[in-house]
């Protein structure tokens, strides 16, 4: 074995990366903390989270734009659907920079894309 052979990324970086390589496809940039990136689009952000299911899986958690609970999941991404989780999550930040506008427009204050309160 060559010792200068680099050791391969495990699964979290993996993911890591194919997020960060989707969201740049969907027009999302993205900042990463240790467990969760943040992805943000038209001055609006969400962040989204890595877990692990109870069978030791890892998937992304897109939070819910419309439950009070605090951990209230709206999309669960499991591996490979990385792609469909920032399609998600574009569509969500859209909508929240639409919602803006038309508030603007029409001179009522803007929701947030996750709201802690019902709609």
């Amino acid at each position: 074995m060559n010792p200068n052979r680099r050791k391969p990324p495990d699964e979290a970086t993996q993911r890591r990366q194919r997020l960060n390589a989707a969201c740049a496809k969907h027009g999302l940039r993205t900042s990463e903390a240790t467990d969760s990136i943040t992805l943000t689009r038209f001055g609006r952000e969400v962040t989204v989270t890595l877990r692990t299911d109870a069978a030791g899986h890892l998937h992304w958690c897109l939070p819910s734009s419309t439950s009070t609970a605090p951990d209230a999941i709206e999309f669960v991404a499991p591996d490979g659907a990385e792609d469909a989780l920032a399609a998600r999550a574009a569509a969500v930040l859209d909508s929240a920079a639409h919602r803006a506008r038309r508030a603007l427009i029409s001179g009522s204050p803007p929701r947030s894309p996750v709201s802690s309160s019902t709609p």
